[in-house]
């Protein structure tokens, strides 16, 4: 029966991997979009993201399910990873490819907080615009000798 269960794991981390390979694609087509500006392109690249974060839902469903499963059959497992390593042990391949995914996770988590970084300080400079654009050009009372700065850094030299 355990032999159903791993290749039922086998098939969860080939579908795994495509998305997160894909992923990795993507976010490296989203971060070429941002340094050009190409807000169609960043468009397109956000709907396929929602795409790829519902596959990865559903990728949790199964692995959920496959976990219930084996707890079913009495292996208490966490993670697919503890399940592999009570059913086979520590020299399977399953474990090298689970590692390997885990690895990719750490570099799309890293990469996804660079394109956060990125988008909030846009965000930041363009409200810091619209503010000088709504004032007429005229600048605010944080620009104010003995004043202390509260923002506006940016676009003013002195800070």
């Amino acid at each position: 029966m355990s032999d159903q269960l791993l290749t039922e794991v086998s098939r969860f981390l080939d579908e795994f991997e495509s998305t997160q390979d894909e992923y990795v694609s993507l976010l490296s087509n989203k971060r070429g979009a941002m340094e050009s500006s190409n807000v169609d392109q960043l468009r397109e690249l956000t709907l396929a993201e929602q795409e790829l974060m519902g596959r990865l839902q559903q990728l949790l469903g199964r692995r959920k399910k496959i976990l219930q499963a084996a707890n079913t059959m009495g292996i208490a497992a966490g993670t697919i990873g503890e399940l592999v390593l009570e059913t086979t042990g520590r020299d399977s391949a399953l474990i090298q490819r689970i590692t390997s995914a885990e690895s990719r996770v750490k570099n799309l988590r890293q990469e996804s907080w660079v394109h956060w970084i990125v988008a909030n300080r846009v965000q930041s400079h363009c409200s810091e615009v619209l503010e000088i654009i709504a004032r007429n050009g005229k600048r605010s009372a944080t620009y104010e000798k003995n004043q202390p700065h509260h923002g506006g850094a940016i676009l003013d030299a002195s800070a």
